[in-house]
């Protein structure tokens, strides 16, 4: 068993290896375009000189020049936040190298009985009688979530700090020495905490929010809890599965800040031999707090300050095997890797654009009235 493991493990970090080269290629590639585009910004303005003639054609030149330069505006911001995508998936990987070299390293008696132990448990707690009733579970838990949040928040900078940011780190688990990831990452929106927290909100009670690969729905939502599932595509190489996710979050009310928790189950389904069996416990904290207002931040400006709120996201998450099939021959390296890349960055970004949308929507109407 424990041989099999390593093998696992060596599998899983040559995959790790290979997908580190690959960003880093895709990576430089963003970088070249972006300067490619700087050096036609050049020769656009050379051009737009040169233009002559009546009026109505400079105009017209004008309209036509003025939605290119919106086209290209937005093909560079996607291209932007590609280049940030992808310089955060390069350091989840490696950090994923790390903690996989550490685990693989150990060499406790016991661990692996432990660990399948906690699979085994996993997977009845996944395969509820109902839909509802896994829901239910998952809720009663909320408070014990809840009561992690400060020591959560101690634990990581990023949780602490007023600033944007991001980070990865490992952590083991109890008796099981569980494979666990903390994920942390934050953004700072010009916003009041009202106005933010109800766009947090409204944006996870969503019907339908599109993600990079796949999509969220809200089943149900009341002011202080809401259910939701997500389901996404995992592509290793060329095989392709699916990703059945569902959520439980709750909201919490404090003087001066607003704590969401989630917890989640997850299942695959796919390819038996690579994909299918694969889990994914999932624990999450959203604070959402105001941004202190620095005296010096209006020294150049009489008018009043702009408030500004600072959303932070810290998630636990802890994938396995089912037991059922970890005896089952075939090569699962890099799923693991997928679906953390996938629950991590490539969903939450679109997560976090929506809500950005939504407080955009309601300012500009608000502009309009």
């Amino acid at each position: 068993m424990q041989n099999s493991t390593r093998k696992r493990q060596k599998e899983e970090l040559n995959y790790l290896r290979d997908k580190v080269q690959s960003l880093e290629k895709e990576l430089e590639t963003k970088r070249h375009q972006l300067m490619a585009s700087k050096g036609e910004d050049k020769e656009n303005k050379a051009v737009r000189v040169q233009l002559r003639g009546s009026r109505a054609r400079a105009m017209r030149w004008q309209r036509i020049a003025k939605h290119q330069l919106v086209e290209k505006q937005r093909a560079e911001m996607q291209n932007l936040q590609l280049k940030e995508s992808l310089m955060d998936q390069i350091k989840l990987a490696r950090s994923l190298q790390k903690l996989l070299k550490k685990n693989a390293s150990k060499k406790v008696e016991g661990t692996e009985a432990a660990q399948l132990q906690a699979r085994l448990e996993f997977g009845n707690y996944c395969s509820a009688a109902s839909e509802d009733s896994l829901y239910e579970s998952l809720l009663r838990d909320m408070d014990a979530v809840y009561a992690e949040v400060d020591t959560v928040c101690a634990r990581h900078p990023v949780m602490q700090n007023m600033e944007e940011g991001s980070d990865v780190s490992s952590l083991l688990e109890g008796e099981t020495d569980a494979l666990s990831l903390e994920a942390t990452n934050s953004k700072v929106v010009p916003f009041g905490m009202e106005e933010t927290c109800a766009a947090v909100w409204r944006c996870l009670s969503k019907d339908h929010v599109k993600l990079a690969d796949g999509t969220y729905h809200s089943v149900a939502s009341s002011p202080d809890c809401i259910r939701a599932k997500a389901i996404t595509t995992l592509r290793v190489n060329t095989t392709t599965a699916r990703m059945q996710m569902r959520f439980a979050m709750k909201k919490y009310v404090e003087p001066g800040r607003v704590v969401i928790t989630l917890e989640s189950a997850s299942e695959s389904e796919g390819p038996r031999d690579l994909l299918h069996g694969l889990k994914m416990m999932q624990r999450a904290w959203v604070v959402i707090r105001p941004v202190p207002f620095e005296p010096e931040d209006n020294e150049f400006d009489g008018d009043l300050p702009s408030e500004e709120t600072i959303i932070q996201l810290c998630m636990r998450l802890t994938p396995s095997v089912s037991a059922t099939v970890l005896d089952i021959p075939g090569q699962r390296a890099g799923a693991i890797t997928e679906l953390l890349l996938a629950a991590v960055h490539r969903n939450l970004g679109w997560l976090f654009q929506t809500v950005e949308n939504i407080l955009m929507e309601h300012d500009f109407g608000a502009t309009l009235l």
